[in-house]
């Protein structure tokens, strides 16, 4: 937290979608990393999938069960997910975790149909979403996954626009001339409550 350097932690077990909006350079794949690491820190059994339509740092760490490289490579493993989760049922014990970065290249095509029916689905199926997106594009966005993410206001807001970019998650930014974000720092939005935050190192 960073006016008091209290511990925040992104509760994935009330609301299992999380965006990282903000402009690159911003530090939305570091964001992403921290997150999955501190997945791993929790020892819950996990099965990880990394969507990469661009290439990210993310494609550096250990454990991902597969990935997808490229805006083909999204679309077939992002059908196939889609089609898994639709038969899966709702006492599976492991956590499918679907990571994606540079989002906003998959806004349209399969990979955004097979997105929005994960997170449709996925909720009652033991799965989490993490996605970043450059604000730009969310700001662009009424309909289809991004939107749908957006809606679910459970979100870092990286080196924000603090007139427009409360807009994403129907929030409203402080504004206070002594805050001065740079790459990595922000607001963390939860149900609506809005706290000025600094991400961990990954």
């Amino acid at each position: 937290e960073g006016d008091s350097g209290a511990t925040l932690a992104v509760d994935l077990r009330q609301n299992p979608m999380f965006a990282v909006f903000g402009p690159e350079r911003s530090g939305r794949t570091t964001t992403l990393a921290t997150i999955v690491r501190g997945l791993d820190a929790l020892g819950v059994p996990t099965r990880r999938f990394l969507v990469a339509p661009r290439r990210t740092e993310l494609l550096e760490m250990s454990g991902w069960e597969r990935v997808g490289r490229g805006t083909d490579g999204c679309d077939e493993l992002l059908v196939e997910l889609a089609a898994e989760v639709r038969e899966r049922g709702e006492t599976s014990n492991d956590l499918i975790v679907v990571v994606v970065d540079d989002g906003e290249e998959l806004a349209e095509g399969a990979s955004s149909s097979a997105l929005a029916e994960i997170m449709r689905r996925g909720r009652d199926a033991g799965v989490v979403v993490l996605a970043a997106v450059s604000a730009n594009s969310g700001h662009r966005s009424f309909g289809g996954w991004i939107s749908d993410i957006k809606r679910a206001r459970h979100a870092m807001l990286l080196i924000p626009d603090v007139d427009v970019d409360g807009d994403l998650v129907s929030v409203r930014l402080p504004r206070k001339a002594t805050r001065r974000c740079v790459p990595g720092r922000g607001y963390f939005v939860a149900r609506g409550d809005v706290q000025y935050a600094q991400v961990a190192l990954s």
